[in-house]
């Protein structure tokens, strides 16, 4: 029978997981030493995750180059000469929200013709601007806009006081680009840019790929059916490559052969946005920034015009124009007599809504919107109704108290805050006012919330149209959410 071995022939080290001591006979190599089962495990799996991240990676890195995203990047770079347009981005939250200012102005392109885009993304700092300046590609810098007011932009002085900008002579020449650069180098070339732990995690992150170009979709499309065997065979065999070098037009074709149907086309016109959706949602973004105090209170201001065309609903009755606290008001003749004749209203409007439209744009990028003058202009054309909404003809106070109380009070409380302080903004109305008709509107409500659950509580049962085991919620938990 052995002896066994005593204290002094232990070894001493410390665990690589949870760095605690611990003892063993043998000698141990520095990455593998564990005090326990679980410390290993955890190693086992962190590893996987590692291999299962690079491996992530190395497919979304493989396509990058060919996603629209990119080109429209590789586009940016070449146009100013340099990656270090770049240098804004310091961590993957501003590669990722320069990615979703991209995508949103890509989803709402919309169409003046057949194949002109209405929205640009638009520099507040101009890409290539004068006393040497070149703007920034950073969330803070960029907006969707008018591409018709944009092009009007291109001569205008650089205002040095808002935007991204940097000078060219700050650049370094390691980093210059020409047009020889292809879009593999220059994918490689803004990795190496903006660092591993910036641009990989970013690309890892992501909660699905880059969707890619249609032409290199197309062209992925059409060799995996090929080289499946499916479809109908095409004149002769194609590469990958050899696909994606073809036209858009030709791949098109191909597709018509392997198919037997004519693949879709993207169509401007069926992705447009209202233009006020997207000058709000830009406003309200710009708002939330810690940029100039000029810019952003100007863009806080814009936001109360914008909101005029929110709340106002458009009727054919009689010309009128109104909403639940604005009514228009005609234009007069020169003897004084109200003129409501359709070419009149309809062209006084639509001047309106295009003073409010350009002074968007121009409080975006950061030039004077003049917005005193669309206030007195708004105010003239508008007079106030009574601040506190009839509550008599919300029918679902009286028939689906559920629908009301449970899903709808809050986004009607909301909505209706919202619009009091836009009335409150333009000078419609004081803050007095507001609270008198807040406490007035709460009266209401508690009114309404009796009646209703009066209501549903007598109703024969065959006639409710909520099921018997709604309950409505109680008014003072309401109210005081509220």
């Amino acid at each position: 029978m052995s002896k066994p071995q005593s204290s002094d022939q232990l070894r001493n080290y410390e665990c690589v997981i949870c760095k605690k001591p611990y003892q063993a006979q043998r000698y141990i190599q520095p990455k593998q030493r564990y005090c326990s089962t679980t410390c290993k495990d955890s190693r086992r799996s962190c590893t996987r995750k590692q291999n299962r991240a690079e491996k992530k990676f190395n497919s979304r890195f493989e396509d990058f180059h060919k996603t629209a995203f990119a080109l429209w990047l590789f586009y940016e770079i070449r146009q100013v000469g340099t990656v270090e347009v770049l240098r804004a981005i310091k961590t993957p939250e501003d590669l990722n929200n320069l990615y979703h200012v991209y995508s949103y102005s890509h989803r709402c392109y919309g169409s003046d013709g057949a194949s002109k885009r209405s929205y640009n993304l638009c520099h507040v700092a101009h890409r290539k601007g004068h006393n040497d300046v070149i703007g920034l590609l950073h969330a803070q810098n960029l907006f969707t806009g008018d591409a018709s007011y944009n092009k009007s932009q291109l001569n205008r002085p650089t205002d040095l006081s808002v935007g991204m900008y940097i000078t060219r002579s700050s650049c370094k020449p390691k980093w210059d680009v020409d047009k020889s650069f292809t879009n593999a180098e220059l994918s490689e070339l803004v990795r190496k840019y903006l660092g591993k732990a910036v641009f990989d995690k970013w690309l890892i992150d992501l909660e699905k790929k880059i969707n890619l170009t249609t032409r290199n979709r197309l062209a992925r499309e059409i060799y995996n059916t090929q080289r499946k065997g499916k479809g109908s065979p095409l004149p002769r065999n194609y590469s990958l490559a050899g696909l994606e070098s073809e036209s858009l037009e030709e791949l098109r074709r191909l597709k018509t052969i392997q198919t037997g149907k004519e693949p879709s086309s993207f169509q401007y016109g069926d992705y447009s946005s209202s233009w006020w959706n997207v000058y709000t949602r830009e406003l309200e973004r710009f708002a939330a920034y810690d940029i100039d105090a000029l810019h952003r209170s100007n863009c806080i201001e814009m936001l109360s015009c914008i909101r005029i065309i929110e709340c106002l609903d458009y009727f054919s009755l009689g010309h009128s124009v109104w909403n639940q606290f604005l009514q228009y008001k005609y234009p007069r003749t020169e003897l004084g007599e109200v003129d409501n004749s359709d070419d009149l209203v309809s062209n006084d409007i639509e001047s309106l809504l295009g003073h409010i439209r350009t002074s968007s744009f121009n409080a975006l990028q950061g030039n004077n919107p003049g917005i005193e003058l669309l206030k007195l202009r708004i105010r003239k054309r508008f007079k106030v109704l009574p601040l506190v909404p009839n509550l008599d003809q919300t029918t679902c106070l009286s028939y689906a108290p559920d629908v009301f109380w449970s899903r709808e009070y809050e986004s009607f409380i909301f909505q209706t805050e919202r619009d009091w302080s836009t009335l409150q903004a333009l000078g419609f109305a004081t803050a007095d006012d507001i609270d008198l008709a807040r406490a007035t509107l709460l009266d209401d409500l508690v009114n309404a919330h009796s009646a209703s659950v009066f209501r549903w509580r007598h109703m024969n049962r065959w006639a409710r149209d909520v099921p018997e085991w709604v309950t409505v919620p109680d008014i003072d938990a309401l109210l005081a959410a509220a």
